[in-house]
């Protein structure tokens, strides 16, 4: 994938990431909109790698419960997330 490509699918990632995932609530917040930056790659190298849905809501709920240490989260609160990556166009 070209280099602007891949900007292009990390911005649509970062703005997925803010808009739908937002697991600690802060995208009300202007001053935290760079807070999911850091996990966008992780998600792009999923979705260029054609990885299932399943290991994506999974990666997602382990930034959730082992790096932001929040309980109570579920794969299946990930699956909206993951439905949004999903419609992403991945550059061939």
């Amino acid at each position: 994938m070209e280099k602007y490509a891949a900007r292009e699918v990390k911005h649509e990632i970062d703005r997925i990431l803010w808009g739908v995932w937002d697991p600690i609530g802060v995208n009300e917040d202007p001053n935290a909109r760079d807070e999911y930056s850091s996990y966008v790659n992780g998600v792009f190298e999923l979705l260029v790698n054609g990885v299932s849905d399943d290991a994506i809501a999974a990666h997602l709920l382990a930034i959730v419960v082992d790096r932001m240490g929040i309980g109570g989260a579920t794969v299946e609160r990930m699956r909206l997330t993951v439905e949004a990556l999903r419609e992403i166009r991945l550059p061939s």
